[in-house]
């Protein structure tokens, strides 16, 4: 009943710029009120009409080989920048599902490897922070540092999306998180000497 009432959003899931299209095609004669599509590099393909019927996406693939001979090789990292250009709502998502739970770790990395292909750096920030929140309605709550938002976030010694980018601090929901905790921080800092004594001999 939320889905049929509009108070809930329907996530469409395709992958293929056909299976895309018959996708929303068909929540389109289905007349739902908020529709979210769910797919791959080829979201780029249809980009002008997700913009024109102002249909967010979460898109998927960021680090996807190219299947078709005509496509160039970076298509999958251009994929973000093509939809920027278009005036698409996009999230960088991490392709769902609990067996790829834990790639959620590598959004940062996907978003800044879309920046270094044309999507412009606060572009690919929001793409992970602020437009998520939005497209799930809960920008309310998260995606940005405002006033009577939770208080949610990390101070880095340099760009968040840059793999050599360490994290200093962390809160949540305004309780720091003690770094400490972290397994493979522990097992880092316990064998870094270790490491350190053998590059030295």
């Amino acid at each position: 009943m939320p889905l049929l009432e509009g108070d809930q959003p329907l996530f469409l899931h395709a992958n293929r710029q056909k299976e895309i299209e018959a996708a929303l095609d068909w929540a389109g004669r289905q007349q739902f009120d908020r529709v979210i599509m769910v797919a791959g590099p080829d979201l780029q393909y249809v980009a002008t009409r997700l913009a024109a019927d102002a249909i967010p996406v979460i898109l998927n693939g960021v680090y996807q080989m190219p299947t078709r001979r005509w496509e160039p090789y970076d298509m999958a990292y251009a994929a973000a920048a093509e939809l920027h250009r278009a005036g698409v709502l996009f999230a960088i998502g991490d392709g769902g599902g609990g067996f790829s739970a834990t790639n959620a770790r590598n959004l940062p990395f996907h978003a800044g490897s879309s920046a270094a292909f044309g999507l412009p750096a606060d572009a690919a920030l929001k793409s992970v922070t602020l437009w998520p929140a939005q497209i799930l309605g809960i920008d309310d709550q998260l995606g940005s540092l405002a006033a009577g938002k939770r208080a949610s976030l990390i101070i880095t010694n340099g760009d968040p999306l840059e793999p050599m980018t360490q994290i200093q601090r962390v809160w949540i929901d305004g309780q720091e998180y003690d770094l400490q905790r972290d397994k493979q921080r522990r097992l880092y800092q316990r064998y870094r000497a270790r490491i350190q004594a053998g590059q030295n001999d």
